[in-house]
C-alpha cells in the first residue's frame, strides 16, 4: 500500500501514488509499502542538512526502511521506505527542464523509489544503470499512460 499525504492537490498526490505503484511493478515487487509526503522547499532543506548534511533545498529525498541492494527481492508486504517530494522544487524543476509539472513528479517518484531498492547514482557506472531502469520505467509508465487515453 502506498500512502501519500502532505501539501499537494489530490491530482499530483494521485500521480505520485501511481508513477511510484508502477515502478513498484516493473520491478516486479508490487506488494511492498511506501509512504509519499509532500513538503515545503523549508521542510526539504531541513531534511537535506539534517540526513545529508547539504543546506539547499533539492527535489526529493528517499528513506529506505530496508537494506536493499539491486537486485533484491523483498517479502511482499514488507515496508519499503518514505519518499519526500518537494512540489516547489518539481515546479521549477519542470520550468527549467521543459517538463510539465506531471512529468516531473513522474520522474521524481520513479528516482526516489529506485533509490528505496538500493539504486545510486554517486558513480558514474551506478549512474549508468540506476537511469537505464529510470528510462524504461518511465517508458513503461508512458505506454501506460498513453492506453489510459485512447
Amino acid at each position: 500500500m502506498i500512502e501519500v499525504y502532505g501539501f499537494a492537490i489530490r491530482k499530483y498526490k494521485k500521480l505520485a501514488s501511481e508513477c511510484a505503484q508502477m515502478a513498484l511493478d516493473y520491478v516486479s515487487q508490487p506488494n511492498l509499502d511506501l509512504t509519499i509526503k509532500f513538503v515545503s522547499a523549508r521542510e526539504i532543506k531541513k531534511l537535506n542538512c539534517t540526513f545529508r548534511n547539504i543546506d539547499k533545498v533539492t527535489d526529493v529525498l528517499s528513506f529506505p526502511a530496508t537494506n536493499a541492494k539491486v537486485g533484491d527481492i523483498i517479502a511482499d508486504g514488507e515496508y519499503l521506505g518514505d519518499m519526500a517530494l518537494c512540489l516547489p522544487q518539481a515546479r521549477k524543476q519542470a520550468k527549467q527542464f521543459g517538463n510539465s509539472l506531471d512529468k516531473e513528479i513522474q520522474k521524481l517518484a520513479v528516482h526516489s523509489v529506485l533509490h528505496l531498492f538500493g539504486y545510486d547514482h554517486i558513480k558514474d557506472q551506478d549512474y549508468a544503470v540506476m537511469n537505464k531502469k529510470e528510462q524504461e520505467i518511465e517508458k513503461y509508465i508512458d505506454d501506460w499512460r498513453k492506453k489510459d487515453v485512447v
